[in-house]
């Protein structure tokens, strides 16, 4: 995976192979602003998701197959400098919860399955 922001101001998600020595794009995929951060921590190994925090604030998840943001929520008021995660490891049990750390000072433990924040650790 590559990450970033063109000259456009758009963000940029490549996913990439290397093979016999050799870089080759596999796919390209457009953001509406700049990729700051990313993990693929927050998916279970029999579904591959990117959970990716962009300069505009904003927390998605990219379902790797379909190469469509499936899941999004506005986690921070300026840039997710970091996001990791942890995904049920295929045994069915727990959810995969993700955490991002914003530019605002903020930190935030997010379910998938609703838009709010778990937690919210917020500067005073």
């Amino acid at each position: 995976m590559v990450c970033g922001e063109r000259p456009k101001a758009t963000g940029l998600i490549e996913i990439t192979q290397l093979t016999k020595g050799e870089l080759k794009v596999i796919s390209i995929i457009e953001n509406t602003r700049g990729v700051k951060s990313g993990t693929f921590a927050a998916s279970p190994s029999s579904h591959l998701c990117f959970a990716f925090g962009d300069l505009a604030g904003n927390l998605s998840i990219l379902d790797l197959e379909k190469e469509k943001v499936f899941w999004q929520a506005q986690a921070h008021s300026k840039v997710v400098n970091c996001v990791d995660g942890a995904g049920s490891e295929g045994n069915g049990y727990g959810p995969c919860e993700i955490v991002t750390g914003g530019r605002d000072g903020s930190v935030r433990i997010w379910d998938p399955r609703q838009k709010a924040p778990v937690i919210s650790l917020d500067p005073a």
